[in-house]
């Protein structure tokens, strides 16, 4: 084997300096933007169901989220997310929706089908509801959660899963919440993909918790957050 030169060792060094320097940058994945004590301090008392280890493995799924773009833009996304987690879950403390709310979220008009008995009520981190939604979701995860919704309550890496796979995803006529956030758009334009119907055009409390919780998971990954003006 030949020695390397004086300039390679010097290149070699430089680069594990730098490195080094920006460990979150050179981290792959999501882990890179948010540590477990970071997860933690976001959710200090969550429900055990959610745990970080399968938070981590179901990113692997979606290799693009937390890692397009800046450390600064990663890192809102991140904070993006998880404002909307905080306000869909009760700070990851539910899984499903709650009984009082719950109806079959049955639409048959736009050409996916309702499987006999099932219902398709939020479920998961952003509390994925509708049959065309457990349909699409299923495709892409390669797991039949349409024929069987409850399991995204079931297994807590499918349920992260089912989370990221509606935030990297387009929802027509609105682009995905992924796309908003690393092009620089407001953090308005997610809540109007994620609820819109029910919180944007109107005075909503809903709304701006998201607003708040975005702002202040932003403080603690010690970024600023980007446009936030309120939904849109």
């Amino acid at each position: 084997m030949k020695p390397l030169s004086v300039s390679s060792c010097r290149l070699a060094l430089l680069l594990l300096v730098v490195c080094l320097s920006t460990l979150a940058e050179c981290q792959s994945g999501l882990a890179g933007v948010l540590p477990e004590d970071k997860f933690k301090q976001l959710f200090p008392k969550p429900n055990k169901f959610y745990t970080y280890s399968a938070l981590i493995s179901a990113s692997k799924a979606f290799p693009k989220f937390a890692t397009t773009g800046s450390l600064d833009i990663r890192k809102r996304e991140v904070a993006a997310f998880f404002g909307h987690v905080w306000q869909e879950t009760a700070r990851l403390t539910d899984i499903e929706e709650h009984m009082a709310t719950r109806g079959p979220y049955c639409d048959k008009t736009n050409g996916y089908p309702c499987a006999r008995g099932k219902s398709y009520y939020g479920r998961g981190p952003l509390q994925l509801s509708w049959n065309y939604n457990y349909r699409l979701a299923s495709e892409v995860l390669k797991v039949d959660i349409w024929a069987d919704p409850d399991r995204v309550a079931r297994n807590p890496i499918l349920a992260f899963k089912t989370a990221l796979w509606f935030w990297m995803t387009p929802q027509p006529p609105k682009p995905a919440c992924h796309n908003v956030i690393v092009s620089g758009r407001d953090f308005g334009v997610t809540i109007n993909i994620i609820n819109g119907f029910h919180e944007c055009g109107k005075v909503s409390q809903a709304a701006e918790n998201r607003i708040k919780y975005y702002k202040y998971f932003c403080k603690i990954l010690d970024v600023k957050p980007g446009p936030s003006k309120g939904c849109r």
